[in-house]
């Protein structure tokens, strides 16, 4: 029981028991450079789904940094923002208050966690400021000022002793990340994770407030052009922001080049699970050459939804929505089962016993991570139970139009109207950004799956064509947890057919 224990503890619930390994397990991604590196006097923005491994990438960054004697700074949207904004304040004086709020925040930051860039007279300086909670002209512009130099003489970074320890990576790979930072005299990273988080989701003006703090944090990479910021955004909140009509929606041509969308494939998943199965089997000197055998029956499971077998890898990857932490996730919950009936080994029957408590997070997860688009997603997906899990998109069609309460669904701001033929592609065009159901192309045993990355516009009016070329179907993890409210609907007739029986007794 003791391999479970230790699979367990390296695939943790919580996320926040990550940062402890996060060296060992780290797997860099192929665009890392590119993400870490920005242009002089431009920002990063990674954009994600919840779960594909933004918040790790800024960790490790951050550790590897000042392992390195890199300057680097994370810090918190409740670090940033003091107080709420008015619905009526414009994004100018979002932005001025933002920019005011990051510059005191980065100084003060710097000033409790890399003293060794600080002088004593600066210290104080940030001290009187930070108490003052108010940041006077001339006071701002002594911290521009003191901020301005830090990352100077990082003139070369030894970016090898920043990759991972198991790491392969090519010397041309870690040659081009230094001619980087060698062309690049001063680096200093000021990482935000959880951007979304800034504004409150409830207030009218909340994109607005989104984009203030965007404009703000370049507007400070521009007066500070040492400092290299990386900040965050979901994914559904990014999409927001691109179709938001009353804010800043002008300035998305702008950030487009900056943005970098963090989404996994296949290969990426397997790469990051099988690292960190390796380093559950390193702590406990097992057998390297077949890593899962350690911890799992077999060489496969029987799908809890289908019947069919598939390879244990296989079965965590697919599962996961192309989410590294979903993977994780589920591994939890599977050693835990299994260790519940102290077993050595986790099988078919932990399979079968976690996927509803599995697929149910994942249902409560795409709810919640998209309540501000549609407050009525809920409704939508519930019905689904009542699809086949593989249809073609006549079928599709013809289901979303007769979606109890159409006329009262809102997406993004619009109501979609009941008998609205444009309405059906609105609700269709969610629910393929989100990814609940994919298209796929070719027969059982040769086929593709694609994802909004592949063709962003492919659900439209325009595309109809197109869209009757596929198979579309409901993503695996969300299987179980309709087919439970399946089986919920026929207790419910059963129970009505039995009262209605009765009466007709009781009658005759």
């Amino acid at each position: 029981m003791r391999s479970l224990q230790v699979l367990q503890k390296h695939f943790p619930a919580r996320v926040e028991s990550e940062k402890r390994i996060i060296r060992d397990v780290f797997v860099i991604p192929s665009d890392f450079k590119s993400i870490i590196s920005p242009n002089e006097g431009t920002i990063r923005i990674l954009v994600g789904n919840k779960g594909t491994g933004k918040s790790t990438i800024l960790e490790y960054l951050l550790q590897v940094s000042r392992e390195n004697g890199i300057p680097a700074v994370k810090l918190k949207p409740s670090q940033i923002l003091e107080s709420s904004f008015s619905p009526n304040d414009p994004i100018a004086i979002i932005k001025q208050r933002l920019y005011q709020s990051l510059v005191l925040q980065i100084a003060a930051t710097v000033g409790e966690e890399l003293s060794g860039y600080v002088s004593q007279n600066e210290a104080a300086l940030l001290e009187v400021a930070y108490e003052a909670g108010k940041v006077p002209l001339g006071t701002m512009r002594k911290l521009l000022n003191f901020l301005a130099p830090i990352g100077k003489g990082i003139t070369r970074i030894d970016f090898e002793k920043m990759l991972p320890t198991y790491s392969k990576k090519s010397e041309e790979y870690v040659r081009l990340v230094n001619s980087y930072l060698e062309r690049q005299d001063k680096t200093f990273y000021v990482l935000i994770d959880d951007t979304d988080q800034i504004g409150n989701p409830a207030q009218s003006n909340y994109l607005d407030i989104l984009w203030g703090f965007v404009l703000a944090i370049q507007n400070l990479a521009e007066d500070c052009p040492n400092i290299k910021p990386i900040v965050t955004f979901r994914s559904e909140v990014w999409r927001s922001l691109e179709k938001d009509e009353s804010g800043a929606r002008d300035q998305v041509d702008h950030f487009r080049q900056m943005t970098y969308e963090l989404s996994p494939t296949v290969k990426d998943l397997k790469d990051i699970l099988k690292r960190r199965i390796v380093y559950c089997v390193e702590e406990l000197n097992g057998d390297l050459q077949y890593p899962y055998r350690n911890f799992f029956e077999g060489d496969g499971c029987k799908l809890p939804t289908s019947g069919e077998r598939r390879r244990w890898e296989d079965y965590l990857v697919i599962s996961s929505r192309f989410r590294p932490r979903d993977t994780v996730q589920l591994v939890y919950h599977l050693a835990t089962e299994a260790i519940r009936h102290s077993k050595t080994h986790i099988d078919d029957f932990d399979v079968d016993a976690t996927s509803l408590i599995y697929s149910t997070e994942r249902f409560k997860d795409i709810i919640n991570e998209n309540m501000k688009v549609c407050a009525e997603l809920d409704i939508i997906i519930r019905e689904f139970r009542k699809l086949p899990f593989e249809s073609n998109a006549e079928d599709i069609r013809e289901f979303i139009s007769r979606i109890p309460g159409a006329g009262r669904i809102t997406i993004n701001g619009k109501l979609i109207r009941d008998g609205d033929s444009e309405g059906v592609f609105v609700i269709w065009k969610l629910l393929y950004d989100i990814e609940f159901f994919t298209p796929k192309l070719g027969d059982e045993d040769n086929y593709k799956h694609f994802r909004p990355k592949d063709d962003p516009y492919l659900v439209s009016i325009s595309r109809w064509n197109d869209m009757q070329k596929y198979t579309w179907e409901v993503h695996p993890c969300y299987r179980s947890y309709l087919i439970e409210e399946q089986k919920k609907d026929y207790f419910a007739k059963q129970v009505k057919s039995n009262k209605s029986s009765k009466r007709k007794n009781r009658r005759g």
